[in-house]
């Protein structure tokens, strides 16, 4: 709101260690950071499980997600009747290559 922001990119990337914990689970005794970040990932984990998604169709999910959640707020809703763009990208690690969501 006050930088007057144009454009949001919100970009996974191929091979995510966050996503790929999320799908194994990992031991909150051992990451319980990791563990509690990922609590707020539950619906993304049910929607992939519910659906059989692959690791790499969870990533674009997560991005749809992350999108979601950033226009759940009023002054951004307000930002894109003015303007405001928002993006979607997936960063492929093992080719350099930017895929475009939606």
């Amino acid at each position: 709101k006050v930088l007057g922001v144009k454009e949001i990119v919100v970009c996974g990337h191929t091979h995510c260690g966050a996503i790929g914990a999320l799908m194994g689970g990992v031991d909150p005794n051992e990451l319980g950071l990791i563990a509690s970040y990922l609590g707020k990932l539950t619906k993304l984990k049910e929607l992939s499980f519910s659906k059989k998604l692959s690791v790499e169709e969870t990533i674009k999910e997560n991005v749809n997600f992350q999108i979601s959640n950033i226009q759940s707020y009023n002054f951004v809703q307000d930002a894109i009747k003015d303007g405001l763009k928002v993006y979607g990208w997936v960063y492929g690690i093992e080719n350099g290559e930017v895929e475009v969501l939606g």
